[in-house]
């Protein structure tokens, strides 16, 4: 079942062109600057509102108040008190990351050590090809989406392993060997808990998934079903430990292996 604005697209830019392959070459460029910016914007939203979270419970006033110490008004209209609510401090940093030098350790194999994050990437935003961000608009509307979630993200852990391989250093290789079986031995029970709402829906469009429990909260397959709820909490979890995230950041072990694949 293909996207209301993909048929749309495709077929006005065909129609303009006369070329059917080029109206597909602009909808996927198109689509790939949308998944982007989406990305970006709640990567950058996530990072703050963790960034938040985190001093709040800590009482660090740096996250909560830095910021200019000036009101932010349009219009007349006040956006922002001083401080930004903290604002600033993200600003920095995305200066200080846009400003960070590319650098390769001598030893390092160099195509690999720069591929290897690459392939993550792409892997990462293949996953988000498939989600149907709307009813009209899918970018890639596939009959086995979930199977294209669970194949891109069985691709991170290759780059994992090329990052820590190429850097040549010991610590690296190491935390990446741990990632990597951290990352396989979870994505069994992720695959398990997606086959339970496959099984429930009859599909593996994620289309269709988003379509069979539409609606309020109370419709929804998770608070419906007790065992999907389970097999949700269970998707939770395998989805941190998925992305090394706190419990689960057992491969950087700092107190042992320093930053884990990210040494170098």
């Amino acid at each position: 079942m293909s996207s209301f604005l993909q048929n749309y697209f495709v077929s006005f830019i065909a129609g303009l062109l006369n070329h059917q392959p080029l109206a597909w070459i602009l909808y996927g460029i198109i689509s790939g600057a949308v998944i982007l910016g989406v990305l970006s914007a709640y990567g950058a939203l996530a990072v703050y509102a963790e960034r938040k979270i985190m001093a709040f419970m800590q009482c660090r006033l740096g996250p909560m108040e830095v910021g200019p110490e000036i009101e932010l008004r349009i219009a007349g209209i006040k956006i922002l008190p001083k401080g930004w609510y903290g604002l600033g401090v993200l600003i920095a940093d995305g200066i200080k990351l846009l400003g960070k030098e590319d650098t390769v350790p001598a030893k390092a194999d160099s195509l690999i050590f720069k591929l290897a994050p690459a392939i993550v990437f792409a892997a990462t935003i293949t996953s988000f090809v498939v989600i149907p961000f709307a009813p009209f608009f899918t970018p890639a509307d596939i009959d086995a989406g979930i199977l294209v979630i669970l194949a891109a993200s069985s691709i991170v852990a290759v780059g994992i392993v090329m990052g820590g391989y190429a850097s040549n250093n010991k610590w690296s290789l190491y935390g990446a060997i741990r990632s990597v079986a951290q990352v396989v031995s979870y994505e069994v029970p992720m695959g398990l808990a997606l086959l339970s709402v496959v099984m429930t829906t009859g599909s593996l469009a994620l289309a269709d998934i988003a379509d069979n429990q539409s609606g309020w909260a109370w419709n929804w397959h998770a608070f419906s079903n007790v065992w999907l709820f389970i097999a949700a909490i269970i998707y939770i979890i395998s989805s941190l430990a998925e992305t090394n995230r706190t419990p689960f950041d057992i491969p950087e072990a700092e107190a042992e292996l320093v930053a884990g694949y990210h040494t170098e």
